[in-house]
């Protein structure tokens, strides 16, 4: 039997055939539509349809399950290439700053996971409890298409700042950061 991520398997076949809510026309419709060249075309497809979320984005998941994961060469390329379209002085600016090129390569070259011990993206354990060791559910893509904020840090709380500003203060320096901005906003009390 293939693999759920094999090129030869017909991703959209399953799970168009098990929806009850739509029509053989609207099968057919969003067959041709999940068989567009990229997840951005299929996304284009599937807005204005008047189906159900569940599954559009049932069809985007299997459509990046599909996709052939790019190369880090193909990573950077399209991160050149993204700077290229910037503004003149936005990408001056960018430019002048010595160590950009290499934030640019070591991010689109580090595999996910790697990353995100890079950057501290997990925590220590707190003094006295014991770690989760039980794997964290991946989120589902934002319909905007921005990045889901990371997790909390244990023992930590995420506050709104009066500048605008989202930080994870640790709870002891909670009432440090209400002396020095008054206004701030604890999210997660």
């Amino acid at each position: 039997m293939a693999s759920p991520t094999s090129p030869f398997m017909d991703h959209a076949a399953p799970i168009l055939s098990a929806e009850p809510s739509i029509t053989d026309d609207q099968r057919a419709d969003l067959w041709d539509a999940f068989h567009t060249k990229n997840a951005d075309e299929l996304i284009q497809h599937l807005a204005p349809l008047a189906i159900p979320d569940d599954l559009k984005h049932k069809l985007w998941q299997a459509k990046q399950a599909s996709l052939p994961v790019p190369s880090p060469t193909d990573k950077v390329t399209d991160a050149v290439q993204k700077i290229a379209r910037l503004d003149p002085q936005v990408r001056q600016i960018a430019e002048s700053s010595p160590n950009l090129l290499k934030a640019f390569t070591s991010a689109a070259t580090t595999p996910e996971k790697e990353a995100t011990a890079a950057t501290g993206g997990g925590s220590a354990p707190v003094k006295g409890k014991q770690a989760s060791k039980a794997p964290k559910a991946t989120l589902a893509p934002r319909i905007d298409g921005q990045p889901h904020f990371p997790a909390i840090p244990d023992a930590h709380h995420r506050v709104l700042s009066s500048d605008g500003g989202v930080y994870d203060i640790p709870q002891e320096r909670i009432e440090d950061a209400r002396a020095l901005d008054p206004n701030l906003h604890v999210l997660n009390p």
